[in-house]
């Protein structure tokens, strides 16, 4: 893991760059319950930004990204310089290198919490 930014707000008691790990706790949950979109997609719904909820439909679309790499891990995760309350989780393949995708997350300073908002 590694941090590219700093953050400005030392009110805010849990500051995103120290708990990445809470991001990529988010990225695998999110992963794991897409394998099972249907049983879980309440799931699913709590997980992603409230603006970007309509975008994800049914979640069949992320399901087949994600299908699509085999033996799918994290590889990475880093704020992006300046913006500490961005995550970029990288997913990798085990056995195709070729084989990526990445999951932008969010902080949500109301829920303080990580919430998924893209898949690309």
């Amino acid at each position: 893991m590694r941090y590219d930014g700093r953050r400005d707000d030392p009110i805010d008691p849990l500051w995103p760059e120290q708990d990445l790990a809470a991001a990529v706790d988010v990225a695998e949950l999110f992963c794991t319950a897409l394998g099972d979109r249907q049983r879980y997609r309440k799931t699913l719904e709590t997980l992603v930004t409230p603006a970007s909820r309509l975008a994800w439909g049914d979640f069949h679309v992320p399901a087949r990204i994600l299908q699509s790499i085999p033996a799918h891990r994290v590889t990475d995760v880093h704020s992006p310089p300046g913006n500490p309350d961005v995550a970029h989780v990288d997913i990798g393949s085990a056995t195709n290198p070729l084989a990526v995708a990445v999951l932008k997350l969010v902080w949500s300073r109301q829920l303080q919490a990580w919430l998924v908002d893209s898949l690309h």
